[in-house]
């Protein structure tokens, strides 16, 4: 996941002013909401808000069909 995150820098560039934290749980809120996670994604980004940490037994990918 590391690296996708990379890739996503430039997108997100104008969120540098942002704390470390919430950085990342507005990644993790656009990945959920763009590939159709598992849970309720505005649940999760106002959870993450509060707990300063992205909820990942609410909110996480789907298992991907083979």
């Amino acid at each position: 996941m590391a690296a996708q995150i990379d890739e996503d820098a430039d997108d997100f560039a104008n969120n540098a002013s942002l704390p470390e934290w919430k950085q990342w749980c507005i990644k993790f809120y656009v990945r959920c909401v763009n590939y159709g996670w598992n849970g309720k994604c505005d649940d999760c980004l106002r959870s993450c808000e509060g707990q300063l940490d992205w909820p990942t037994d609410q909110c996480f990918p789907r298992k991907q069909r083979r």
